[in-house]
């Protein structure tokens, strides 16, 4: 659970709504007030049925060692936005949450809490951490007109596009990891893997609604000297030595990318109803249906994680 919020954002930002206030029922606090959190984070996997174990779980822990009851909210990348907004604007409790990019919006709006105040007395080991794992000018990045909104999470930060595959699958398809060199080369391993196992899905879509194989992310960066915008709808982008803003999508770097993904679907690399289907990569990898997919993850630990949640030897 703590990992995937590592996962999720860029940014942990503090709403300026008054916590609540339960009575612990277990634990040495038993007749202490405890303050309950409401803390909303984004899922780029699949949100687990149980989230109450896991919840109940965390509590043990925390509302006897720190007096807090947390209750986390859980959406899709596709919902969390609009869920979030609507909490804000609606008044319902909203103490935490990670952004997807809307960290200004929120500021602009007085949305967000300034916490200058309050991490010398309260964030001390926070702070400490974050200055020696990224230095002392981090916070920086979440400061606007002289206030300090939230705070970055720790983890890398670059998300790279990886390609993520079931290592055991590619072994017993007779291939290692030093045979993925690029894109190029991956319509061979998925014969191979397609020819051993038929009932497997080589290559699934990261998101749905729509669905996205989250190629074109992988294309962006596969011309030499080309820079990606700001804009991850790939609307601003700089391509070789030109000094100029394109669309992307009117690029021959996308338009091949397009016949590359037409020509998988053709040969079978990706599911009949890729277009409209409501199964993630993840998932299909998790019930054995689905060998590797693209995805942006970042630092060591992001191949264990995804191992984890789906239950298979992922790298």
């Amino acid at each position: 659970m703590l990992l995937s919020v590592v996962l999720s954002s860029s940014i942990l930002a503090a709403c300026g709504k008054e916590s609540g206030e339960t009575k612990a029922n277990s634990g040495g606090a038993a007749n202490a007030k405890v303050e309950k959190i409401v803390f909303a984070m984004p899922s780029f996997n699949r949100i687990p049925d149980d989230m109450k174990r896991i919840t109940d779980a965390i509590n043990q822990i925390a509302i006897p060692k720190i007096g807090v009851e947390v209750d986390f909210k859980l959406n899709g990348p596709v919902d969390y936005a609009q869920k979030v907004n609507l909490a804000l604007q609606s008044g319902e409790q909203m103490d935490l949450f990670t952004t997807l990019g809307q960290f200004t919006s929120y500021v602009s709006k007085n949305q967000l809490y300034p916490l200058e105040d309050l991490l010398p007395q309260y964030g001390k080991e926070l702070t400490a951490i974050l200055e020696k794992d990224f230095g002392p000018d981090l916070l920086k990045s979440t400061t606007l007109n002289g206030h300090i909104y939230g705070i970055p999470v720790n983890k890398g930060m670059s998300i790279p596009t990886n390609f993520v595959y079931n290592a055991d699958l590619l072994k017993e398809a007779g291939f290692t990891a030093d045979d993925i060199r690029s894109v190029d080369v991956l319509p061979v391993i998925f014969e191979a893997v397609k020819k051993k196992y038929p009932d497997v899905v080589p290559f699934g879509p990261i998101n749905v609604n729509p669905s996205d194989t989250s190629a074109s992310v992988a294309l962006e960066g596969s011309s030499p000297g080309r820079l990606p915008g700001s804009d991850t709808t790939g609307i601003r982008v700089v391509i070789g030595d030109e000094v100029k803003v394109r669309n992307f999508y009117e690029t021959d770097v996308f338009k091949d990318g397009a016949k590359m993904m037409r020509d998988w679907f053709n040969k079978g690399y990706l599911e009949k109803d890729a277009a409209t289907t409501s199964i993630t990569a993840s998932d299909m990898i998790a019930s054995g249906r689905g060998f590797s997919f693209m995805g942006s993850y970042s630092g060591l630990e992001a191949a264990k994680a995804l191992s984890a949640q789906t239950g298979k030897n992922l790298r």
